[in-house]
Formats: structure tokens, C-alpha cells, sequence
């Protein structure tokens, strides 16, 4: 999908999180300059998996200088997890020498879309003036690496 924000012409990429989809995610990296990475809010089992699968890409040195945006999908249901508990779960704080954030969004509202193109405008103007995004959805790869996550830290009980 091609859009222009501001001074920025965007192309992302949705690619799917089916165990099938994963193993050529990392085709992917030579080309991104942002990575947006979705979870679902509403399902607390799958947090450490997540946690597991961002480090596997954040571990890859085409992705070390890569702004980082976690999108805390599903805020519109009920129970959905606020984005500290998020940061708490997913160890976002231990995270450093990376520009990142996480955004509260509703793909079903769009209920926080403006502020998640807007932060990844921001962050990639001071980085380069016209860039390619590439939009992730639970990208997974082996694990080989200290991760800076801890992703085999059990996730925390609810």
C-alpha cells in the first residue's frame, strides 16, 4: 500500500503472521526503514510469544537502526490490555539505542491512526527525509541471540 503524509510517500507491507508467511519475513529488512509491529490487546497468552518473535527481528543487524512502533491492537473490546501493561509484558522498556513507541489503536475504529503515522513520520524525518515503510505483523525467526526482551522470561500472570 502506497500513501503520502506530509513530505513522505509511504509503501507498506502487511505481512501476515501465519507460521507459513514467517520464514521470508527477513527478505523483507534490506528495505525498511520502520517497523510497526501489531499486537492483539486482548489476548494476554500470546504476549510472551510476541515478546519472542519482535526480539527475533530486532536481533537482525538490518533491523538495528530501525524506529520501532507497537501497535496495542483491539482497544475498542473490552478487557484489552492498556500499553504499560504491554511495555511491562513485552520488556519494551529494557530497550535501548532505538527509537520506539507504542501507540493504543483499534484497526475496527481506527481509533489511533493519526498518531501512529505521525509518530513514524517524526521519527524517520530525523533519520532521512523520504523513506520506505514496511509494516510487520508478528514476525518470527530463530532465536539465536541475547535478546534485549528476555523472551524466555515467562510472560507475568494477570
Amino acid at each position: 500500500m502506497d500513501l503520502k503524509y506530509k513530505t513522505m510517500k509511504v509503501h507498506m507491507r502487511d505481512l501476515s503472521g501465519q507460521w507459513r508467511m514467517r520464514q521470508s519475513w527477513h527478505t523483507f529488512f534490506p528495505n525498511t526503514n520502520a517497523l510497526i509491529f501489531v499486537v492483539d490487546s486482548t489476548d494476554v497468552s500470546r504476549l510472551a510469544e510476541a515478546r519472542c518473535e519482535l526480539c527475533d527481528v530486532l536481533l537482525d543487524e538490518r533491523m538495528s537502526q530501525v524506529p520501532l512502533l507497537v501497535l496495542a491492537n483491539k482497544q475498542d473490546v473490552y478487557g484489552a490490555l492498556p500499553s504499560s501493561m504491554i511495555i511491562d509484558f513485552m520488556g519494551l522498556n529494557r530497550l535501548e539505542g532505538r527509537a520506539w513507541n507504542i501507540q493504543e489503536c483499534s484497526t475496527l475504529t481506527g481509533a489511533g491512526s493519526f498518531s501512529t503515522i505521525e509518530w513514524i513520520y517524526k521519527s524517520l524525518k530525523k533519520q532521512r527525509p523520504q523513506s520506505r515503510i514496511q509494516k510487520i505483523l508478528n514476525p518470527t525467526f530463530l532465536f539465536s541471540q541475547m535478546c534485549p526482551l528476555d523472551c524466555r522470561r515467562p510472560a507475568v500472570d494477570v
